[in-house]
């Protein structure tokens, strides 16, 4: 075509597969290279958030690239349906109560049905089945939670935007019919009348209500950056600051797909206020999103090369193992837990700044004759989603958290299983994660806290 604008856009499509193309191939390359270090980020909810991220990106980067497109869609989406479940099944471990940490690996699941839907459309179904349970079981108290608790953090909250349109999207998308079923529809006009009235009687009005909700979450988003903006404008550039443009991108891309079944299915005419008002939207969605989007790349690539180069220089003693953390002792032993209102930052959250992330360290190097080929450090921006603690916040919020168990503590100890662990093997004395053990590490000259200091 010879549209300037359709040119535009079509090289900024591709451009935007490319870079999401190069960001699935350095993860690949990370878990190859780093295998440890990406089981420990999966043994938390708050850092196995991003995880759900990844799916998606290399679901929509690699679907209908051929047959070996079609491979890596299928395994990521079989991925992507186990993750589900591995993270529910911490949540339960954890006590959590859902906020939008939850919706990259349960709700976001509808992208691998989308794109599974394409190939084999069974197993699309099912896994679009369980999204849409995802989204109804957690979406509403999710609400609530950004509504009336402070603790949860700005990029998090905005995550909020991603579930409602993500879900409209993918029903939108599922509607269509096979192209068996297109043919039969174009052979005969009474099947094609049926099969609109149909969609106009009971599909539409479903729409407009995930529509409804796709506009009551911007209003959450919005609120909860607005109540949070005094804290959250101190806070450094982090990867964390990614959670700002895929959810908005998933808004547009909702409304787009509403836009769609509103001129396929209703009897709105076009050129109403409606539709002016519903495209004028979209446009202002989609010039914001990519606008955010285009920044925030640019700074995270940027910045990429020091967020990598972790400083272990400092004397920093080498966090503690999830399974050794004072947080992993409040929750399994006193039953510590999240509620819809609550003094503390998410357990998980604690957890997570308390244990630090899981390094590799290049072979050959001083510190990896110290250390050994992990160690683990807080010398990190951010841990998921959540910008990581200064010591100074994470011991104000740990005594909340303790405070608030030592006034509801259960009057007999709780029968429960042990904070889940992707990894439970050992071997010639290194810890679960890879690190050298208390004697060998004090023999090395390497000191290992077994947690943060509990007195103040």
């Amino acid at each position: 075509t010879t549209n300037v604008w359709y040119r535009i856009s079509i090289t900024f499509h591709y451009l935007c597969h490319i870079v999401a193309g190069l960001c699935c191939l350095l993860f690949i390359m990370r878990l190859i290279l780093a295998t440890r270090s990406v089981l420990d980020e999966l043994s938390n909810p708050a850092t196995s958030t991003p995880m759900g991220v990844v799916c998606i990106a290399m679901e929509c980067v690699f679907a209908g690239r051929g047959p070996i497109g079609e491979a890596i869609v299928l395994i990521t989406s079989t991925f992507h349906f186990c993750l589900a479940f591995w993270f529910i099944y911490m949540v339960f471990q954890y006590r959590l109560l859902p906020d939008p940490s939850f919706f990259p690996n349960t709700v976001g699941l509808a992208y691998a049905a989308i794109k599974t839907y394409l190939y084999f459309p069974l197993p699309g179904k099912i896994f679009m089945g369980f999204t849409v349970f995802f989204f109804f079981a957690t979406y509403f108290i999710s609400l609530i939670r950004v509504a009336i608790n402070p603790k949860i953090s700005a990029p998090v909250c905005w995550i909020q935007l991603s579930a409602p349109s993500i879900t409209l999207y993918a029903m939108t998308i599922m509607q269509q019919p096979g192209p068996q079923r297109e043919k039969e529809l174009e052979a005969d006009a009474d099947l094609m009348a049926q099969f609109f009235q149909l969609h106009h009687d009971s599909y539409l009005p479903l729409q407009h209500f995930m529509m409804i909700l796709s506009l009551v979450g911007l209003v959450s988003v919005l609120h909860s950056l607005w109540m949070r903006w005094p804290q959250f404008k101190t806070k450094e550039f982090s990867p964390a600051h990614a959670a700002f443009c895929f959810p908005t991108l998933s808004h547009t891309n909702a409304v787009q797909a509403y836009r769609g079944a509103v001129d396929s299915f209703s009897t709105i005419p076009p050129g109403s206020t409606f539709k002016i008002a519903l495209w004028s939207y979209w446009l202002t969605c989609l010039i914001v999103g990519s606008i955010v989007n285009i920044i925030f790349t640019y700074k995270f690539f940027k910045r990429s090369p020091q967020w990598t180069k972790v400083d272990l220089m400092t004397g920093e003693e080498e966090p503690p193992e999830p399974s050794d953390t004072l947080i992993q002792e409040m929750i399994h032993e006193s039953g510590a837990g999240e509620r819809i209102l609550q003094p503390f930052v998410s357990p998980a959250v604690l957890q997570a700044n308390e244990t630090g992330t899981l390094v590799r360290l290049r072979r050959g190097t001083e510190d990896y004759r110290l250390h050994g080929p992990y160690i683990r450090t807080r010398h990190v921006t951010s841990l998921g989603f959540d910008i990581t603690m200064d010591e100074e916040e994470f011991r104000q919020e740990r005594a909340a958290l303790m405070d608030w168990v030592a006034k509801n503590a259960p009057r007999t100890r709780n029968r429960t299983l042990s904070i889940p662990s992707m990894m439970k093997l050992t071997s010639k004395g290194r810890g679960i994660y890879g690190t050298f053990r208390d004697e060998e590490a004090q023999h090395l000259g390497h000191r290992r806290s077994t947690t943060m200091d509990t007195y103040y």
